[in-house]
């Protein structure tokens, strides 16, 4: 019933339509008002796949028309009619879908340039937007829209604010800037710079001598009741706290010693009664006087070195420390005052018993003090006078303080020596002669070689002064029923006494030689037990001729008992004669001679071997020297090094620095008692090595070596 008119007499007048029509079933009316004749036209994307090269040469007017162009032929190419049956193959088929390439926009879809304005391309603008703007009133009510004027400037540094602040006065902002300063001195001490900053420094020591002058005052009342005493003895510690932290770099202490004169704020601070609540204002105190000591101007009588000489009386080991360090870098190179010998003698002694101490902070401030205590002659003989070897004998043990112990191993290459001294056959002393009596032949002859000679490969002797030497000896007592052993038999008994030792035959410009190759005569004899004799090497003047005495010793007691009786007898006149040293050509005591027998008797002494160097060498010793490359354990007990230098440093160095002083300036005290030390510092010197000139020094000084 929804059929109109012209629709009923269309059909009326098909009828084959109608009877079409009539077998199918009316479409909606939406499908009947979007029925289209050919599709929507759609401009699709074709990406072209050539190679190009986009250069900047190209203007925009040129780029925008080859894309309006393609997008032309796109839509050309797309605009033809496509029907039902050839619509499938229009589009790509990937699978069972059909896909469409990807949508580009048209030339209308493009972004539109539009000019900006600023100050300088449109002035007027801004000026007229300047004329309708309105300045808010009190409360903000015609206030623009927006940032607020001046939002988003950072305004000033932080140092800045904490100097205007401290400048101002007001309690918080004074609060704000102390706690910062603090905490940025703690940080960054070192690199806060007062020459940067010297108004800051002034304000600081303007605020430090306020608070002082304040509880200077009232130093008597109660500081921890009272809270506005209280308050101003915290400010007054931040103060110190942060001018320590600041004056802990050597360029700050230094303007704060010259420039700011901070020697008042210490004499005050220290001046204060002692209270148990101005302990922290004394810590910060004491360092600040160590670190400017070295610059404040002195003066004889100074009232701060009688305050750091007062110190050393403390019971507190941190006061103790720092009023060492403040005094020692308070007197540093200025010797010629001589303060530190006003110092009593009880206070010097308190310091040396530190060194006792197991504490290395302690005994290294002790020991600064004591170096430049002992720059000064008389104050090095006081002290000895007082306790001259307990300090010497700390002072070489302290030589080791904290030794790194171990163990190292050298191998020691032998080199070859040079061709031994030939020496003329010895004359055997009675008691050997009358030993080798006692034997018959031929083990008489075979000792005496032993007695006269010793092995020696690159040595050799002739055959014909063996025998005339044996002959000559024992020649007399034939006749008493000591026959000698032939000549041919004496020759080949020389491997029987030398078993590397053999009789050869060496031609020579005279001739054939007959030698016994590998023995040399010895430079004194040696007894049938192997005791070794020693010669007297003492030359007599009688007149014009010159003679060595002959004298062969079985020990060195013999050796020095032979030397003061028969060379140096005592002299029984009341004037005493000159006397030499004779022996081996020393010239100690010039032509003029020396008439005090006893220091003769003294330098003769060094020239008489020692009887310990004579002992007989183990065989792991003989192994060892026969090994080509021989390896020696060396006990090491090396202390610290500086890291720049390697040289030694810590309390072992400031040790041995001291010690020096004492030997130069000590007299001959110190030498004694430098010298009684001899063998504690030659043990230092072969152990530790970065001390062993240093300890080698003092050996020689002790002994009176030249300086």
């Amino acid at each position: 019933m929804t059929r109109t008119d012209e629709e009923f007499r269309a059909a009326a007048a098909s009828p084959k339509t109608e009877a079409n029509g009539a077998s199918q079933s009316p479409p909606p009316m939406t499908e009947k008002r979007s029925l289209r004749q050919q599709p929507t036209q759609r401009t699709f994307f074709a990406p072209d796949t050539t190679p190009s090269r986009t250069t900047t040469s190209r203007s925009t007017s040129q780029t925008h028309q080859s894309q309006q162009n393609q997008q032309q032929q796109n839509q050309q190419q797309y605009q033809q009619p496509v029907t039902n049956n050839n619509r499938a193959s229009q589009a790509p088929m990937i699978g069972n879908a059909p896909h469409f390439p990807e949508f580009r926009p048209g030339p209308n879809t493009l972004p539109v340039l539009l000019p900006v304005q600023t100050p300088r391309t449109a002035p007027n603008a801004y000026q007229k937007n300047n004329l309708k703007r309105k300045l808010p009133d009190v409360n903000g009510a015609n206030a623009p829209p927006g940032p607020r004027l001046g939002s988003g400037h950072i305004g000033g540094s932080l140092m800045h604010r904490i100097q205007m602040s401290l400048r101002g006065g007001l309690s918080d902002d004074v609060n704000f800037s102390v706690a910062s300063l603090v905490r940025i001195t703690f940080e960054a001490g070192d690199e806060l710079q007062a020459a940067v900053w010297p108004g800051l420094c002034d304000i600081l020591f303007h605020k430090t001598r306020e608070s002082l002058s304040y509880l200077k005052d009232k130093v008597h009342e109660d500081l921890v009741a009272d809270t506005q005493l209280a308050d101003e003895q915290e400010m007054l510690n931040c103060y110190l706290l942060i001018i320590r932290n600041i004056a802990l770099h050597p360029d700050n202490a230094k303007r704060f010693a010259t420039v700011n004169k901070a020697k008042d704020i210490l004499l005050d601070g220290f001046s204060m009664t002692d209270n148990t609540s101005l302990t922290e204002m004394r810590s910060y105190l004491w360092d600040m006087a160590e670190s400017m000591a070295t610059f404040f101007p002195y003066s004889p009588n100074d009232p701060l070195l009688d305050i750091f000489i007062k110190g050393l009386e403390s019971p507190e080991r941190g006061t103790l420390i720092s009023s060492m360090k403040a005094l020692c870098r308070f007197t540093m190179g200025r010797d010629e005052y001589n303060c530190l010998g006003e110092i009593a003698m009880p206070t010097i002694l308190r310091l040396t018993s530190f060194l006792m101490l197991e504490d290395d902070e302690l005994v290294a401030a002790a020991l600064d003090l004591l170096y430049q205590y002992t720059t000064n002659e008389e104050n090095i003989k006081k002290l000895l006078e007082a306790e001259g070897y307990e300090l010497v004998r700390h002072l070489v043990r302290l030589l080791l303080w904290q030794g790194i112990t171990g163990e190292q191993l050298v191998y020691i290459k032998v080199v070859k020596k040079a061709p031994p001294r030939v020496y003329e056959i010895p004359q055997l002393p009675d008691e050997i002669v009358q030993d080798l009596l006692t034997y018959g032949e031929p083990e008489r002859a075979t000792k005496w070689m032993r007695c006269c000679f010793e092995e020696d490969p690159d040595a050799d002797i002739t055959q014909i002064a063996l025998w005339q030497a044996y002959q000559a000896r024992f020649n007399e007592f034939t006749s008493r029923g000591f026959p000698l052993l032939p000549a041919a038999e004496f020759i080949k008994n020389v491997s029987v006494a030398f078993q590397n030792a053999s009789a050869m035959v060496i031609p020579s410009p005279q001739g054939q030689k007959f030698i016994i190759k590998g023995i040399r005569a010895r430079e004194t004899p040696m007894s049938v037990n192997g005791r070794v004799y020693l010669s007297c090497k003492w030359f007599n003047t009688p007149g014009n001729a010159v003679s060595r005495c002959t004298q062969q010793l079985a020990s060195p007691q013999d050796l020095w008992n032979h030397v003061r009786t028969v060379h140096l007898p005592p002299d029984s006149s009341s004037d005493s004669r000159p006397l030499w040293c004779n022996w081996a050509g020393c010239s100690r005591f010039g032509s003029e001679g020396e008439h005090d027998r006893l220091n003769v008797l003294g330098h003769v002494r060094t020239h008489i071997p020692d009887a310990r160097k004579r002992a007989p060498v183990s065989k792991e010793e003989q192994e060892m020297m026969d090994d080509p490359e021989a390896r020696v354990i060396i006990r090491r007990c090396q202390t610290a090094l500086e890291p720049e230098t390697g040289h030694a440093a810590g309390i072992p160095m400031t040790s041995v620095l001291v010690l020096r002083n004492i030997r130069k300036r000590g007299g001959h005290l110190a030498k004694q008692l430098i010298d009684g030390m001899a063998v504690d510092l030659a043990e230092v010197m072969s152990v530790n090595k970065p001390l062993a000139e240093l300890a080698g020094d003092l050996i020689v000084g002790g002994l009176g070596g030249v300086e």
